[in-house]
């Protein structure tokens, strides 16, 4: 403690400093109790406290003693302080850091208590291991030394304070060096698919020094530990998944027999299981469709794929004539639909998992796609079974599409469209009895599935004849046998057409041929041989062709005819194809073809990019054909295919074109919705910069704008295009109370831009504002003055906080108006008058009349 020197002329005595009267007496107290009290000589300014305990408050006191007794006391003359805390290094902790099974490094680090009262002391280590102090790290909190073999070591901390050594505040520790640590148990692994050999080193210790082995053990790293035992130098471990890979860990305890630390060493080893093909089946369902098979399954665990690398599914599937087809899809997907797929066909489908081993368990199973209208039925044959009937033949569809259920049958007079006649029938031919002699008819047929087809038509002319004698004449075509020549030519094309006629009821009789009404051999016949004749065409032309049989009656001179219509096959030609407008979501094509279109019957289009569709096929009828393929994509490539058809399904080359869609506008954000009514709201956006626009134009051109449409739950109730220079839009038409949600989008010169959820905002209309009526109370009278009060009723004032009442009365014919921020006025009317008032709602100083109520009467007399 020190304090300041008093002033000779301030001990108010007859001494002096030096006569060694003149005392301090230095006093301590804990809380009330004195402690201790000194005195000293009055030549001094401090003393030093001894004997405090740590940790406590302390009050401390210096008066002056003089020969005249003891010096006053004063608020300055005392001052108060704690103790530090009792300094102690309570132990010292050695962790063994590395060894070479000779040499031994360790670490020591001491334990304090009380450090925080001493910011200024630090540690002072010495160790020895020869019985010599060997000083070291002078101002550590620990230290690391390097012991070589086996021997006794001593280390010791204390406290340095000042420069001072305080032994009495140090701690020492006494061990023995380990002779031998165990050695790394040399961990290898040999893995296979679901199991993996593990093996070590003999777990061999002593080597002259009796350390004893304490625990062994074998974990696989967060999953589980083994414990073999330790004469043992192998573990084989089964259970693992392939294609996973797992970090194994041996740890190896010993200890010695002096002393109690053990040591511990320690392997581990990383390795893979190898990886398996899938061996799980994919469980899959399908819906059939028309031309597609909807297909989902359930996706495979992890650990089902056996293996972490080109994971995939394969879908497979198999037509009726043995054509295999397979798409590959990523292992996240769960459904895929098989398209392109004919009507009511069996297909064999299958879903299987792969990955970079090969494929896993596949499960086929047949699925039928749904029926769809038929195809046409074959050509019409058509045979005069005598001068008023007729037998029609046809065969059934090529492409059924389905079961066939029956079939529907016309004969409609040529010009007369009011005798057609209509049969049902299951079968593939029909007889029309109460036909007229030498008149055109028109022949059609059409199948039915669980729709009609397309009808196959023909036209026929009755023969004209006398008697008839039961006699008939069929013609059939049989195989036809068709490849082109190499000839100047385009049209020709070389064809075998084997034609049979055949002649039921006649004797004997001629025989002549005619093909598009020429004779094929002029002034030949041929003789009737067992009621069938043959000729055989060839080299016919790619034209409608009528190949006829006339059969002439030797004994009643009667001609029977029959004939075939048939039309040889051609390719059609490749159509040319320009391309016109590409927008956002469409793309324009002018399709071009000769003149002499051939064949060529009808176009059709597929477009591949995102997915494959193939566009309804559509008929030509004339050589430049436009096509618009929309329900594009914006910002993508597709490559479009243009082809043409013949009816019998002929098809010409592909003419490919690729083309990109133009981007789209980018969202637009709606900033709020203000100045709500009750059927008109305020609506505002930020404008889209003009890169985000993503066209051609600029916002001054007119060809930008903004749709705002309102919808109504899931209904559009109106849908509006403004400038693109805009920001805002008054929203009018709108239903007081209701919910609306509004949407902003950019339009530009290649369509509707993006939208998103900052693009839209929802908002509620308020109440109706209406002043539903008044009413009139008589508060007062002297019989000559009347006093009335009139108060509004209104519906919907809770939605208009902002709106007012202003009322007017009327006595005379002039108005006068009163109260105008008030719900209710009285008024005072002398003698019998007429009298009228009205309220009116209020809203930014207008007055809506329409949202007012008023009130004539006559007042008492």
């Amino acid at each position: 403690v020190e304090w300041n020197s008093l002033q000779d002329s301030l001990w108010n005595d007859d001494s002096n400093t030096n006569d060694g009267q003149r005392l301090y007496r230095v006093s301590v107290e804990e809380g009330a109790v004195v402690v201790s009290a000194e005195n000293v000589s009055g030549r001094v300014q401090s003393h030093r406290l001894t004997g405090l305990t740590p940790r406590t408050s302390y009050t401390v006191t210096v008066v002056a003693i003089s020969q005249y007794g003891v010096g006053q006391r004063a608020g300055k003359s005392k001052t108060t302080f704690t103790t530090r805390s009792s300094p102690q290094v309570q132990g010292i902790i050695r962790d063994l850091l590395r060894t070479s099974r000779t040499d031994f490094v360790y670490n020591f680090s001491a334990v304090v208590d009380g450090s925080s009262d001493w910011p200024t002391a630090t540690f002072f280590y010495y160790y020895s291991t020869d019985g010599n102090r060997s000083f070291s790290n002078e101002n550590a909190t620990a230290i690391t030394i390097d012991i070589g073999g086996r021997k006794q070591c001593y280390v010791r901390a204390s406290l340095v304070f000042r420069g001072n050594v305080f032994d009495d505040y140090s701690a020492g520790i006494t061990f023995v060096t380990d002779s031998r640590i165990p050695r790394d148990p040399g961990l290898q692994a040999f893995p296979a698919a679901r199991s993996v050999k593990l093996t070590w080193t003999t777990l061999d210790f002593n080597d002259g020094d009796p350390t004893v082995v304490t625990a062994f053990s074998i974990s696989f790293v967060g999953i589980r530990s083994l414990f073999p035992p330790k004469n043992t130098t192998f573990l084989e471990v089964d259970g693992l998944t392939p294609g996973t890979t797992y970090s194994v860990k041996a740890s190896l305890v010993s200890k010695p027999p002096r002393g109690n630390d053990e040591s511990c060493a320690c392997s581990t080893v990383i390795f893979t299981t190898k990886s398996l093909a899938p061996e799980t089946k994919v469980q899959f369902q399908v819906i059939p469709q028309v031309v597609a098979l909807v297909l989902s399954w359930t996706a495979l665990d992890t650990a089902e794929w056996n293996s972490p690398m080109n994971r995939a599914y394969t879908v497979k599937w198999q037509n009726s004539s043995g054509s295999n087809s397979s798409s590959d899809l990523p292992h996240s997907a769960t459904s895929y639909t098989i398209k392109g797929l004919k009507p009511y066909m069996e297909y064999n489908v299958s879903v299987l998992a792969k990955n970079d081993i090969g494929d896993g368990p596949a499960e086929y199973r047949v699925h039928r796609t749904l029926e769809a209208a038929p195809s046409k039925v074959r050509p019409l044959n058509v045979a005069q079974l005598n001068l008023t009937s007729i037998h029609v033949s046809w065969g059934p569809p090529k492409h059924p599409n389905g079961l066939i259920r029956g079939y529907r049958v016309r004969l409609i007079l040529l010009g007369d469209p009011s005798s057609e006649r209509i049969r049902n029938t299951t079968e593939t031919s029909e007889i029309f009895l109460d036909i007229k002699g030498n008149t055109d008819y028109s022949l059609s047929v059409d199948a039915l599935t669980v729709a009609y087809g397309p009808s196959r038509s023909k036209v026929y002319t009755t023969a004209v004849g006398g008697c008839c004698h039961g006699q008939s004449v069929s013609i059939t075509p049989s195989t036809l046998q068709v490849f082109a020549l190499e000839t100047s030519d385009a049209n020709l094309i070389h064809q075998w057409l084997t034609v049979t006629c055949e002649a039921n009821g006649f004797t004997r009789g001629m025989v002549n041929w005619t093909w598009n009404g020429n004779d094929i051999m002029p002034g030949f016949g041929h003789v009737i041989h067992n009621n069938v004749l043959e000729y055989k065409i060839h080299h016919i032309h790619s034209v409608p062709q009528n190949i006829s049989c006339e059969v002439d009656d030797a004994e009643t001179g009667d001609i029977y005819t029959a004939s075939v219509m048939f039309q040889s096959f051609q390719k059609p030609p490749t159509p040319s194809v320009v391309a016109g407008e590409v927008t956002t979501n469409s793309a324009t094509f002018s399709v071009q073809f000769p003149k002499n279109r051939g064949t060529a019957t009808f176009l059709h289009v597929r477009y591949s990019g995102e997915k494959t569709v193939t566009l309804p096929r559509a008929p030509i009828t004339s050589s430049n054909e436009p096509v618009v393929v929309d329900s594009l994509s914006p910002g993508k490539t597709y490559t479009l295919s243009f082809y043409a058809a013949s009816d019998d399904g002929i098809v010409s080359d592909y003419n490919k074109r690729t083309v990109t869609t133009k981007e789209s506008p980018e969202a637009v954000t709606v900033r709020a919705v203000s100045d709500i009514l009750h059927t008109s709201a305020h609506v505002e956006w930020n404008s889209l910069q003009d890169s985000l626009w993503n066209d051609d134009s600029n916002t001054n051109d007119g060809q930008r704008l903004y749709r705002v449409s309102v919808e109504e739950g899931a209904v559009v109730v109106s849908a509006e295009n403004v400038s693109g220079r805009v920001q805002s839009h008054r929203l009018t038409g709108l239903t007081p109370r209701t919910s609306y949600t509004v949407t902003v989008v950019a339009i530009s010169q290649y369509g509707v831009g993006q939208r998103a959820g900052k693009s839209k905002t929802t908002f509620t209309t308020r109440s109706s504002p209406q002043v539903q009526g008044i009413i009139r109370d008589l508060l007062s009278t002297n019989r000559t003055d009347f006093v009335y009060n009139f108060s509004a009723v209104v519906d919907g004032s809770s939605d208009w906080p902002t709106a007012t009442f202003f009322y007017y009365y009327s006595t005379d014919g002039n108005r006068s108006f009163s109260n105008e921020n008030a719900t209710a006025i009285t008024i005072d009317i002398g003698g019998r008058k007429q009298c009228y008032v009205r309220a009116s709602l209020v809203f930014r100083g207008n007055v809506f009349d329409d949202y007012s109520a008023g009130i004539t009467f006559v007042t008492d007399s």
